[in-house]
């Protein structure tokens, strides 16, 4: 079987559920993400500057950081 026999095939009720568990497994790995950037970037912004000159940042570095929306890596 070819990759376009797999393109063209019908889909199977298996086939179907797991593409549906793939999108979900990836949307809730993308939720996490997010989540885990929010989280990081609120810890940065509650840092010190003591604690950012050990992170070799500087306070643009961390305003630059912090003010990036959650979606942007």
């Amino acid at each position: 079987m070819t990759c376009n026999d797999l393109l063209s095939a019908p889909l199977t009720h298996e086939r179907r559920l797991e593409n549906l568990t793939a999108r979900f497994n990836a949307m809730v790995a993308l939720l996490l993400c997010w989540r885990r950037r929010v989280r990081e970037r609120r810890q940065l912004a509650a840092m010190g500057d003591l604690a950012w000159r050990d992170l070799a940042l500087s306070d643009v570095d961390v305003r630059r950081e912090v003010d990036k929306p959650f979606w942007r890596g």
